[in-house]
């Protein structure tokens, strides 16, 4: 009876993964390790799982202090192919993004539906679609929103708001080819593949989303202790305060990201990052839109 996972030869074994005849442990050809009978416990696999999680020498560890740490380190390791030490671009993303769906919602990713049918280029549109189905929202509007939403549009209101939660930790990835696009114009002439300008996008989509996260994390009880302190007048202003470190913060990466990515220097990084922001935020602009027709087509 074989205990390896693989079947015996003359020569050696059989790996079960690419049919290579290898000699050791583990084959040359696809990396697959032979798979004795004391590895087949399930509390061996959890202990394995955790320890590529938490291991100093783990790739998604080493990933992410790369990330916050190093920024454009992850981007120019990508371009130069430079692949093995660590975690794929969009796997890194999809990690992140996992913390975002057990987070609360953030507030700018997420609009409710009174945020949608005002104040944005489409709302003029969303509104007409959304009184047929939630009457009265428009004179609510119209009469400065007092008190609740009315009765006939409350049941709709609430189903929008809480399938637009859902469906915005979905589509936040939506913001990145644009962002990726606009990296492949300002580099033309370097002659790099799209999808290593879609990796760093992705790289600077990611650390945007975990500084949110940890920034909205804190802002309650850090604002709290900043007024306590006299600091600023009220909460308000130590939000603001706190979206001000948040812009410096993303924007520093954002430089740092190019200037070691791309191995520019630090004014043409400069420049660049300022063209890249402009097409974040119209990227932003056009989620929001999405996010609206997404949501309302799906209920």
């Amino acid at each position: 009876m074989t205990s390896s996972g693989a079947s015996d030869t003359v020569n050696g074994w059989i790996c079960p993964n690419c049919a290579a005849t290898l000699q050791g442990d583990w084959c040359h050809a696809c990396g697959q390790k032979r798979i004795a009978d004391e590895e087949r416990r399930f509390s061996l696999v959890l202990r394995e799982f955790f320890a590529e999680i938490t291991s100093l020498d783990g790739k998604l560890f080493r990933s992410f202090l790369a990330l916050v740490l190093q920024p454009g380190r992850l981007g120019a390791e990508w371009i130069a192919g430079k692949r093995v030490r660590w975690m794929s671009p969009m796997a890194l993303f999809v990690f992140i993004n996992v913390l975002y769906f057990v987070a609360p919602p953030l507030s700018d990713f997420n609009l409710r539906l009174v945020d949608q049918v005002q104040n944005h280029p489409h709302s003029a549109w969303a509104l007409e679609r959304v009184e047929v189905r939630a009457p009265g929202i428009t004179q609510w509007i119209d009469g400065g929103m007092n008190g609740p939403l009315p009765a006939a549009a409350a049941p709709y209101g609430k189903r929008f708001d809480e399938r637009s939660t859902s469906l915005s930790k979905i589509l936040i990835v939506t913001q990145v080819p644009l962002v990726a696009l606009a990296l492949l114009l300002l580099h033309w002439r370097r002659r790099i593949y799209f999808i290593d300008h879609f990796a760093v996008a992705l790289h600077l989509w990611t650390f945007l989303l975990l500084s949110i996260i940890a920034i909205e994390g804190v802002v309650p009880t850090v604002g709290r202790w900043i007024v306590e302190r006299g600091w600023v007048l009220n909460q308000a202003d130590a939000t603001k305060v706190w979206a001000a470190a948040l812009f410096v913060l993303v924007l520093l990466n954002l430089v740092l990201t190019l200037r070691r990515s791309y191995g520019q220097g630090l004014p043409i990084a400069v420049i660049k990052s300022a063209l890249v922001l402009a097409t974040c935020v119209l990227s932003h602009f056009l989620y929001r839109g999405f996010l609206f027709v997404v949501t309302f087509y799906s209920l």
